[in-house]
Protein backbone atom coordinates (compact mmCIF):
# COMPACT_ATOMS: atom_id res chain seq x y z
CA UNK A 1 0.00 0.00 0.00
CA UNK A 2 1.48 3.43 -1.02
CA UNK A 3 2.07 5.63 2.00
CA UNK A 4 -0.32 8.69 2.36
CA UNK A 5 2.32 11.07 3.09
CA UNK A 6 4.18 12.31 0.43
CA UNK A 7 6.81 13.63 3.09
CA UNK A 8 7.96 9.93 2.88
CA UNK A 9 7.85 9.52 -0.97
CA UNK A 10 11.37 8.58 -1.95
CA UNK A 11 13.09 8.64 -5.19
CA UNK A 12 12.63 4.86 -6.44
CA UNK A 13 14.58 6.22 -9.80
CA UNK A 14 17.91 6.87 -7.38
CA UNK A 15 17.84 3.35 -5.66
CA UNK A 16 17.41 1.39 -9.37
CA UNK A 17 20.88 -0.31 -9.78
CA UNK A 18 21.95 0.80 -13.78
CA UNK A 19 22.27 -2.41 -15.96
CA UNK A 20 25.39 -3.97 -16.74
CA UNK A 21 27.31 -3.07 -19.69
CA UNK A 22 27.15 -6.19 -22.13
CA UNK A 23 30.49 -7.61 -22.82
CA UNK A 24 31.71 -7.58 -26.02
CA UNK A 25 34.45 -9.24 -28.12
CA UNK A 26 37.44 -7.18 -28.61
CA UNK A 27 40.67 -7.49 -30.47
CA UNK A 28 44.57 -8.23 -29.37
CA UNK A 29 45.03 -4.24 -28.36
CA UNK A 30 41.67 -4.01 -26.50
CA UNK A 31 39.69 -2.44 -29.14
CA UNK A 32 35.93 -4.01 -29.79
CA UNK A 33 35.83 -6.27 -32.96
CA UNK A 34 34.14 -5.64 -35.58
CA UNK A 35 31.76 -8.40 -35.79
CA UNK A 36 31.89 -9.67 -39.68
CA UNK A 37 30.34 -13.01 -41.14
CA UNK A 38 33.64 -14.44 -41.20
CA UNK A 39 34.08 -14.24 -37.34
CA UNK A 40 30.38 -15.63 -36.92
CA UNK A 41 29.82 -19.39 -36.20
CA UNK A 42 28.76 -21.40 -39.04
CA UNK A 43 24.64 -22.28 -39.30
CA UNK A 44 23.62 -25.62 -38.78
CA UNK A 45 20.18 -27.11 -40.20
CA UNK A 46 18.21 -28.27 -38.03
CA UNK A 47 18.55 -32.37 -37.43
CA UNK A 48 15.81 -34.48 -38.31
CA UNK A 49 15.82 -35.76 -34.59
CA UNK A 50 15.48 -31.89 -33.36
CA UNK A 51 12.46 -31.05 -34.97
CA UNK A 52 10.79 -34.42 -33.67
CA UNK A 53 11.73 -33.20 -29.88
CA UNK A 54 10.48 -29.48 -30.40
CA UNK A 55 7.25 -30.05 -32.38
CA UNK A 56 5.98 -33.35 -32.74
CA UNK A 57 6.76 -34.96 -29.40
CA UNK A 58 4.55 -32.36 -27.87
CA UNK A 59 2.10 -32.25 -30.55
CA UNK A 60 1.30 -35.77 -29.81
CA UNK A 61 1.28 -35.32 -25.91
CA UNK A 62 -0.85 -32.48 -26.18
CA UNK A 63 -3.03 -34.40 -28.56
CA UNK A 64 -3.36 -37.74 -26.55
CA UNK A 65 -4.04 -35.70 -23.09
CA UNK A 66 -6.85 -34.24 -24.94
CA UNK A 67 -8.43 -37.43 -26.42
CA UNK A 68 -8.21 -38.78 -22.80
CA UNK A 69 -9.87 -36.10 -21.36
CA UNK A 70 -12.67 -36.07 -23.83
CA UNK A 71 -13.31 -39.87 -23.67
CA UNK A 72 -13.76 -39.89 -20.16
CA UNK A 73 -15.77 -36.93 -20.22
CA UNK A 74 -18.27 -38.64 -22.68
CA UNK A 75 -18.53 -41.37 -20.62
CA UNK A 76 -19.05 -39.27 -17.83
CA UNK A 77 -21.75 -37.63 -19.53
CA UNK A 78 -23.46 -40.57 -20.28
CA UNK A 79 -24.46 -40.68 -16.20
CA UNK A 80 -24.02 -37.22 -15.22
CA UNK A 81 -26.13 -35.28 -18.00
CA UNK A 82 -30.03 -37.60 -17.53
CA UNK A 83 -28.88 -37.54 -14.18
CA UNK A 84 -28.67 -33.24 -13.62
CA UNK A 85 -31.89 -33.16 -15.74
CA UNK A 86 -33.88 -35.84 -13.15
CA UNK A 87 -32.29 -33.68 -10.54
CA UNK A 88 -33.86 -30.68 -11.70
CA UNK A 89 -37.04 -32.19 -12.01
CA UNK A 90 -36.96 -32.69 -8.36
CA UNK A 91 -36.59 -28.95 -7.80
CA UNK A 92 -39.18 -26.95 -5.89
CA UNK A 93 -39.28 -24.70 -8.72
CA UNK A 94 -41.59 -25.28 -11.34
CA UNK A 95 -39.80 -23.89 -13.95
CA UNK A 96 -36.67 -25.97 -13.62
CA UNK A 97 -38.67 -29.19 -12.86
CA UNK A 98 -40.90 -28.85 -16.01
CA UNK A 99 -37.73 -27.55 -18.34
CA UNK A 100 -35.98 -30.61 -16.49
CA UNK A 101 -38.86 -33.01 -18.02
CA UNK A 102 -39.12 -31.60 -21.54
CA UNK A 103 -35.12 -31.54 -21.77
CA UNK A 104 -34.63 -35.25 -20.74
CA UNK A 105 -37.59 -36.12 -22.98
CA UNK A 106 -36.15 -34.42 -25.89
CA UNK A 107 -33.00 -36.05 -24.97
CA UNK A 108 -34.36 -40.12 -25.07
CA UNK A 109 -36.32 -39.26 -28.21
CA UNK A 110 -32.85 -37.57 -29.53
CA UNK A 111 -31.03 -40.83 -28.48
CA UNK A 112 -32.96 -43.34 -29.43
CA UNK A 113 -33.56 -41.97 -33.03
CA UNK A 114 -29.16 -42.29 -33.02
CA UNK A 115 -29.73 -45.92 -33.18
CA UNK A 116 -26.16 -47.16 -32.45
CA UNK A 117 -24.53 -44.16 -32.55
CA UNK A 118 -26.14 -43.34 -29.45
CA UNK A 119 -25.50 -43.67 -25.84
CA UNK A 120 -28.20 -46.16 -25.05
CA UNK A 121 -30.44 -44.09 -22.48
CA UNK A 122 -33.19 -46.61 -23.22
CA UNK A 123 -31.41 -49.41 -21.85
CA UNK A 124 -30.53 -47.76 -18.38
CA UNK A 125 -32.79 -49.08 -15.51
CA UNK A 126 -31.87 -46.75 -13.18
CA UNK A 127 -33.28 -44.03 -15.18
CA UNK A 128 -36.01 -45.47 -15.62
CA UNK A 129 -37.00 -46.28 -12.24
CA UNK A 130 -36.00 -43.04 -11.03
CA UNK A 131 -38.47 -41.54 -13.79
CA UNK A 132 -40.97 -43.77 -12.64
CA UNK A 133 -40.70 -42.87 -9.21
CA UNK A 134 -41.51 -38.58 -10.77
CA UNK A 135 -44.77 -39.63 -12.75
CA UNK A 136 -45.91 -41.94 -10.09
CA UNK A 137 -46.03 -38.98 -7.43
CA UNK A 138 -48.03 -37.14 -10.39
CA UNK A 139 -50.50 -39.47 -11.45
CA UNK A 140 -51.66 -40.02 -8.45
CA UNK A 141 -52.01 -36.58 -7.40
CA UNK A 142 -55.57 -35.89 -7.87
CA UNK A 143 -55.36 -32.08 -7.69
CA UNK A 144 -52.28 -31.06 -10.31
CA UNK A 145 -51.68 -27.81 -11.47
CA UNK A 146 -51.79 -26.84 -14.57
CA UNK A 147 -47.38 -26.66 -14.60
CA UNK A 148 -47.70 -29.81 -12.92
CA UNK A 149 -49.76 -31.44 -15.47
CA UNK A 150 -46.99 -30.15 -17.98
CA UNK A 151 -44.37 -31.85 -16.43
CA UNK A 152 -46.63 -35.22 -16.18
CA UNK A 153 -46.83 -34.76 -20.11
CA UNK A 154 -43.36 -34.84 -20.43
CA UNK A 155 -42.57 -37.40 -18.30
CA UNK A 156 -45.03 -39.98 -19.59
CA UNK A 157 -43.74 -39.06 -23.43
CA UNK A 158 -40.19 -39.77 -21.93
CA UNK A 159 -41.35 -43.22 -20.61
CA UNK A 160 -42.44 -44.04 -24.11
CA UNK A 161 -38.18 -43.98 -24.96
CA UNK A 162 -37.32 -46.67 -22.88
CA UNK A 163 -37.25 -50.17 -23.08
CA UNK A 164 -37.43 -51.49 -19.39
CA UNK A 165 -40.97 -52.49 -19.97
CA UNK A 166 -41.00 -54.24 -16.53
CA UNK A 167 -40.19 -51.33 -14.65
CA UNK A 168 -42.08 -48.67 -17.55
CA UNK A 169 -45.08 -50.79 -18.40
CA UNK A 170 -46.71 -50.84 -15.11
CA UNK A 171 -46.77 -47.10 -14.64
CA UNK A 172 -48.05 -46.53 -18.30
CA UNK A 173 -50.94 -49.16 -17.62
CA UNK A 174 -51.85 -47.11 -13.94
CA UNK A 175 -51.65 -44.05 -16.30
CA UNK A 176 -53.80 -45.24 -18.61
CA UNK A 177 -56.56 -46.74 -16.78
CA UNK A 178 -60.62 -45.01 -16.53
CA UNK A 179 -60.59 -42.71 -14.04
CA UNK A 180 -57.49 -41.38 -14.41
CA UNK A 181 -57.24 -37.12 -16.20
CA UNK A 182 -57.93 -37.60 -19.64
CA UNK A 183 -54.81 -36.12 -20.30
CA UNK A 184 -53.05 -38.66 -18.56
CA UNK A 185 -54.59 -41.62 -20.34
CA UNK A 186 -53.80 -40.10 -24.16
CA UNK A 187 -50.69 -38.79 -22.82
CA UNK A 188 -49.79 -42.51 -21.80
CA UNK A 189 -51.44 -44.28 -24.37
CA UNK A 190 -49.56 -41.88 -26.74
CA UNK A 191 -46.43 -43.15 -25.19
CA UNK A 192 -47.31 -46.97 -25.05
CA UNK A 193 -47.77 -46.00 -29.30
CA UNK A 194 -44.31 -44.78 -29.38
CA UNK A 195 -43.33 -48.20 -27.81
CA UNK A 196 -45.27 -50.85 -29.92
CA UNK A 197 -44.56 -48.48 -33.11
CA UNK A 198 -40.20 -49.11 -32.25
CA UNK A 199 -41.04 -52.63 -32.06
CA UNK A 200 -42.85 -52.98 -34.75
CA UNK A 201 -39.94 -51.63 -36.28
CA UNK A 202 -37.57 -53.48 -34.69
CA UNK A 203 -39.98 -56.94 -35.91
CA UNK A 204 -40.56 -57.61 -31.90
CA UNK A 205 -44.55 -56.64 -32.15
CA UNK A 206 -46.01 -56.47 -28.75
CA UNK A 207 -48.02 -59.59 -28.03
CA UNK A 208 -50.66 -60.15 -25.12
CA UNK A 209 -49.61 -58.42 -22.01
CA UNK A 210 -50.52 -55.39 -19.49
CA UNK A 211 -49.65 -52.84 -22.30
CA UNK A 212 -51.97 -54.43 -25.52
CA UNK A 213 -54.90 -55.30 -22.92
CA UNK A 214 -55.19 -51.53 -21.66
CA UNK A 215 -55.32 -50.74 -25.35
CA UNK A 216 -57.79 -52.90 -26.43
CA UNK A 217 -59.86 -51.59 -23.50
CA UNK A 218 -59.15 -47.63 -24.38
CA UNK A 219 -59.90 -48.69 -27.80
CA UNK A 220 -63.55 -49.06 -26.70
CA UNK A 221 -63.56 -45.92 -24.40
CA UNK A 222 -66.37 -42.95 -25.32
CA UNK A 223 -63.53 -40.17 -25.73
CA UNK A 224 -62.98 -40.21 -29.49
CA UNK A 225 -59.47 -39.11 -29.19
CA UNK A 226 -57.95 -42.45 -27.04
CA UNK A 227 -59.89 -44.36 -29.58
CA UNK A 228 -58.22 -42.73 -32.24
CA UNK A 229 -54.59 -43.20 -30.41
CA UNK A 230 -55.74 -46.59 -29.78
CA UNK A 231 -56.34 -47.47 -33.03
CA UNK A 232 -52.87 -46.28 -34.04
CA UNK A 233 -50.85 -48.51 -31.35
CA UNK A 234 -53.02 -52.00 -32.25
CA UNK A 235 -51.58 -51.56 -35.64
CA UNK A 236 -47.96 -52.28 -34.17
CA UNK A 237 -49.04 -55.35 -32.45
CA UNK A 238 -49.47 -58.59 -33.34
CA UNK A 239 -52.42 -59.54 -35.72
CA UNK A 240 -53.58 -62.26 -33.38
CA UNK A 241 -54.43 -59.83 -30.67
CA UNK A 242 -55.25 -57.12 -32.63
CA UNK A 243 -56.76 -57.37 -35.43
CA UNK A 244 -60.42 -58.09 -34.86
CA UNK A 245 -60.60 -55.58 -32.58
CA UNK A 246 -59.62 -53.35 -35.92
CA UNK A 247 -62.02 -54.71 -38.31
CA UNK A 248 -64.89 -53.13 -35.56
CA UNK A 249 -63.13 -49.71 -35.30
CA UNK A 250 -63.75 -49.46 -38.98
CA UNK A 251 -67.41 -48.98 -38.09
CA UNK A 252 -66.62 -46.50 -35.42
CA UNK A 253 -68.42 -43.41 -35.24
CA UNK A 254 -65.33 -41.01 -35.52
CA UNK A 255 -63.89 -40.60 -38.61
CA UNK A 256 -60.60 -40.45 -37.64
CA UNK A 257 -61.02 -43.44 -35.77
CA UNK A 258 -61.89 -45.48 -38.95
CA UNK A 259 -58.90 -44.09 -40.79
CA UNK A 260 -56.29 -44.79 -38.28
CA UNK A 261 -57.96 -48.49 -38.25
CA UNK A 262 -57.96 -48.70 -41.77
CA UNK A 263 -54.12 -47.59 -41.99
CA UNK A 264 -53.47 -50.25 -39.04
CA UNK A 265 -55.17 -53.13 -40.85
CA UNK A 266 -52.52 -52.06 -43.88
CA UNK A 267 -49.63 -52.04 -41.40
CA UNK A 268 -50.67 -55.69 -40.81
CA UNK A 269 -51.09 -56.26 -44.85
CA UNK A 270 -54.80 -56.85 -44.58
CA UNK A 271 -57.24 -55.57 -47.41
CA UNK A 272 -60.26 -55.38 -44.79
CA UNK A 273 -59.43 -51.58 -44.53
CA UNK A 274 -59.56 -51.21 -48.46
CA UNK A 275 -63.29 -49.46 -48.17
CA UNK A 276 -62.49 -47.05 -45.85
CA UNK A 277 -59.51 -45.78 -47.81
CA UNK A 278 -61.14 -45.88 -51.25
CA UNK A 279 -63.62 -43.35 -49.28
CA UNK A 280 -61.08 -41.10 -48.06
CA UNK A 281 -59.58 -40.75 -51.48
CA UNK A 282 -62.82 -40.16 -52.78
CA UNK A 283 -63.73 -37.35 -50.53
CA UNK A 284 -60.30 -35.93 -50.77
CA UNK A 285 -60.96 -35.72 -54.75
CA UNK A 286 -64.76 -34.29 -54.19
CA UNK A 287 -64.05 -31.96 -51.51
CA UNK A 288 -63.52 -28.28 -52.67
CA UNK A 289 -60.62 -26.35 -51.01
CA UNK A 290 -62.05 -24.77 -47.77
CA UNK A 291 -59.79 -22.44 -47.26
CA UNK A 292 -61.13 -21.38 -50.90
CA UNK A 293 -64.34 -20.68 -49.37
CA UNK A 294 -65.10 -19.36 -46.05
CA UNK A 295 -67.52 -16.70 -44.53
CA UNK A 296 -64.57 -13.89 -44.22
CA UNK A 297 -67.57 -11.70 -41.73
CA UNK A 298 -66.57 -14.78 -39.13
CA UNK A 299 -63.58 -14.11 -37.69
CA UNK A 300 -63.07 -18.38 -36.49
CA UNK A 301 -64.35 -19.59 -39.95
CA UNK A 302 -60.38 -19.06 -41.49
CA UNK A 303 -58.80 -20.95 -38.94
CA UNK A 304 -61.79 -23.42 -39.19
CA UNK A 305 -61.03 -23.97 -43.03
CA UNK A 306 -57.39 -24.39 -42.47
CA UNK A 307 -58.13 -26.78 -39.63
CA UNK A 308 -60.50 -29.21 -41.76
CA UNK A 309 -57.68 -28.58 -45.08
CA UNK A 310 -54.83 -29.88 -42.92
CA UNK A 311 -57.21 -32.75 -41.53
CA UNK A 312 -58.03 -33.86 -45.25
CA UNK A 313 -54.39 -33.54 -46.00
CA UNK A 314 -53.09 -35.30 -43.39
CA UNK A 315 -55.92 -38.58 -44.10
CA UNK A 316 -55.29 -38.37 -47.85
CA UNK A 317 -51.08 -39.13 -47.31
CA UNK A 318 -51.81 -42.05 -45.03
CA UNK A 319 -54.23 -43.48 -47.39
CA UNK A 320 -52.48 -42.75 -50.28
CA UNK A 321 -49.60 -44.68 -47.85
CA UNK A 322 -51.41 -47.68 -46.93
CA UNK A 323 -52.46 -48.19 -50.65
CA UNK A 324 -49.18 -48.31 -51.69
CA UNK A 325 -48.28 -51.00 -49.22
CA UNK A 326 -51.46 -53.02 -49.77
CA UNK A 327 -51.31 -52.85 -53.79
CA UNK A 328 -49.14 -56.53 -53.73
CA UNK A 329 -52.04 -57.71 -51.92
CA UNK A 330 -55.23 -56.08 -53.97
CA UNK A 331 -56.97 -58.07 -56.90
CA UNK A 332 -57.64 -56.36 -60.62
CA UNK A 333 -60.90 -55.09 -59.54
CA UNK A 334 -59.37 -53.95 -56.56
CA UNK A 335 -56.81 -52.00 -57.67
CA UNK A 336 -59.31 -50.90 -60.43
CA UNK A 337 -61.82 -49.11 -57.66
CA UNK A 338 -59.51 -47.24 -56.33
CA UNK A 339 -56.74 -46.23 -59.34
CA UNK A 340 -59.11 -43.19 -60.56
CA UNK A 341 -58.95 -41.43 -57.19
CA UNK A 342 -55.51 -42.30 -56.89
CA UNK A 343 -54.78 -40.50 -60.62
CA UNK A 344 -56.97 -37.66 -59.97
CA UNK A 345 -55.05 -36.54 -57.45
CA UNK A 346 -51.55 -37.23 -58.64
CA UNK A 347 -53.06 -35.13 -61.99
CA UNK A 348 -53.84 -31.53 -60.09
CA UNK A 349 -54.16 -31.52 -56.98
CA UNK A 350 -53.87 -28.39 -54.65
CA UNK A 351 -50.65 -30.11 -52.11
CA UNK A 352 -47.39 -31.09 -54.02
CA UNK A 353 -47.04 -33.53 -51.16
CA UNK A 354 -50.25 -35.71 -52.76
CA UNK A 355 -49.43 -35.37 -55.56
CA UNK A 356 -46.13 -36.79 -55.07
CA UNK A 357 -47.97 -39.48 -52.87
CA UNK A 358 -50.45 -40.54 -55.48
CA UNK A 359 -47.59 -40.92 -58.06
CA UNK A 360 -45.70 -43.12 -55.53
CA UNK A 361 -48.95 -45.06 -54.89
CA UNK A 362 -49.48 -45.31 -59.06
CA UNK A 363 -46.62 -47.55 -59.98
CA UNK A 364 -46.95 -49.97 -56.80
CA UNK A 365 -50.73 -49.96 -58.40
CA UNK A 366 -49.73 -50.48 -61.77
CA UNK A 367 -48.39 -53.56 -63.26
Amino acid sequence: MSDPNPEHATDRSAETTPPAPTPSATTGDGSPERLSPENLPPVQPPSAGFILQLFVVPALIVGAVILVSLLFGRLASNDTDWQRQVDEIKQSNVHRRWRGAESLAAMLKADALAGEDGEQLARNPELARQLVEQAKSLINNGAKSPEDSKIETYLLHALGWLDSDEIVFPTLVEAMQDGRSLDSRFNATYSASNIASRRWGAAQPLADGILVEELLSNSRDSDPALRRISARALGFCTPAVSQDRLVVLLEDGDSFVRANAAMSLSLQRSTRGLPVLEQILKSTVETPDPLANYDRDDPQAEQRANAEEIDLRQKALNALRAIGDLAPQLSASEKGRVRPYVQSLADDFRDVKIQIAARDALQKLNP
